[in-house]
């Protein structure tokens, strides 16, 4: 138990921001270099075998584990990691492309003689059922989610053209969640020296607002969200100024291009409302600044593409009732946004506030909001980066979210508001008085003088 808590705790700690999470262990051979290069030295006596699941994350492997429980029983799988020779945690960079690999759905037609095999399931107790790797005495066994092999080669990023407000027009391609600067990823990546800005992004919402009178309860509205797609990658994306600890005020800019793969449907309550065509860029510059009191905001939004809208299935009835684009470049709303923190803090927000833009129809507002979104200016001086040239975000960051959400505040008031009462009720009843004296029927009445 002592080795499978150490493994999990450092599976746990590890960070890699593009990387699936990943379980490798063997009882016979020796685990060196990355899982690629483990699949390329496989064979038939020594396969590499992928386990995989579709919701497979270092959480559940914890779970299955029962690595927070003294008294608590591993899962058979998870009994394996544990009692197996060579162990160790990894994550997978990139897509691992196994074109000759035996994918298999069921333990019955599992047989020996590949040097690779894919055998996937469901759910973690499909896989556990699955895997008998009583048939592979000398294997490799590499446990991760589903996304991460394939026996289908994937496209290879090409170069775009330069179209639709792309100034760069040399962009090169990466999927979602990116991160900027794209350091170690591609040959465009930045030397590391001594850039200490970081920008997170996994996907933006695309928001239309009907303007409707002044009441903005009253305003239709619907969100297609794009998790999906190529995002383009040009080292003038990430403006890090090179500034010390103590050097500024100073001035980043972040640039978030993204085509989505497909065309992405604008929804609410009443179903679809507009749709995002696939052709339809979406590259907007921010600019954060410091001020000298120590702070850093969120200061522009500007847009540098033309965002196009269909009107949804609906016609008329639809909170999108015709083709509309995107006027103008500079975005308002940014105050309502939250964006800033004190130097050298980061900020994070799930799903940010939108900054908005005028369309072509006055009726209409449109926004871009952010999902799962990080900032990072400035490195701490006692934080440097990894042997290999990766740089981390650091722990102190400032959430959107506070401390106390809406729905907690609620909830905190309304118990307030309850144990008022009961004290009252409480402190009421134990200052009513009992009589100290009662009636005997054998003796004079009690006559009680309302004076006293």
């Amino acid at each position: 138990m002592t080795n499978l808590l150490a493994l999990v705790a450092a599976l746990v700690l590890q960070q890699a921001v593009f990387a699936h999470d990943a379980v490798i262990f063997s009882s016979t051979e020796k685990l060196s270099g990355n899982v690629a290069d483990l699949l390329s030295a496989a064979t038939s006596e020594t396969p590499l075998i992928f386990l995989v699941e579709p919701d497979f994350t270092l959480g559940e492997f914890s779970k299955h584990a029962n690595v927070y429980s003294d008294s608590g029983k591993a899962s058979p799988l998870a009994s394996v990691v544990k009692g197996a020779a060579q162990k160790l945690n990894a994550h997978i960079d990139e897509l691992i492309y196994a074109p000759d690999a035996d994918v298999e759905t069921s333990a019955s037609t599992l047989k020996p003689g590949q040097s690779a095999y894919v055998i996937s399931a469901d759910d973690w107790s499909s896989l556990e059922e699955m895997a008998v790797l009583s048939k592979f005495p000398k294997s490799i066994v590499v446990i991760t989610d589903s996304a991460a092999v394939t026996k289908v080669e994937s496209v290879p990023r090409v170069k775009r053209q330069q179209s639709n407000g792309d100034a760069a027009g040399n962009a090169e391609m990466l999927d979602l969640p990116v991160t900027l600067p794209s350091y170690n990823r591609t040959a465009n990546s930045p030397q590391l020296k001594n850039v200490s800005c970081l920008f997170y992004l996994e996907g933006i919402t695309v928001v239309v607002q009907k303007i409707i009178g002044e009441n903005p309860s009253a305003n239709p509205s619907a969100a297609a969200v794009i998790n999906s797609g190529q995002f383009a990658w040009d080292p003038t994306y990430a403006v890090c100024p090179e500034l010390g600890p103590h050097e500024g005020p100073g001035t980043w800019n972040f640039t978030v291009d993204i085509t989505p793969s497909d065309t992405v449907a604008g929804q609410n309550v009443n179903g679809v409302q507009f749709n995002v065509t696939k052709d339809s860029t979406v590259k907007i510059k921010l600019t954060f600044a410091e001020d000298i009191a120590g702070y850093w905001a969120l200061t522009n939004a500007e847009l540098q593409s033309t965002i196009s809208l269909v009107a949804g299935p609906q016609g008329d009835k639809s909170v999108l009732g015709k083709n509309i684009q995107t006027k103008g470049s500079n975005g308002t709303g940014l105050s309502y946004m939250g964006v800033n923190a004190v130097l050298g803090y980061g900020w994070t927000c799930g799903d940010s506030p939108a900054v908005w833009f005028d369309s072509t129809d006055d009726a209409y507002k449109i926004g871009i909001a952010f999902h799962n979104i990080q900032v990072q200016l400035r490195r701490l001086a006692s934080v440097d980066a990894t042997v290999d040239g990766t740089f981390l975000f650091n722990t102190q960051v400032i959430d959107c979210v506070g401390t106390f959400s809406t729905g907690s505040l609620m909830g905190i008031i309304s118990g307030l508001v309850m144990l008022a009462t009961f004290v009252f009720g409480f402190l009421m009843l134990n200052s009513v008085q009992t009589m100290d004296r009662f009636d005997d029927p054998k003796q004079k009445q009690i006559v009680i003088n309302f004076k006293e």
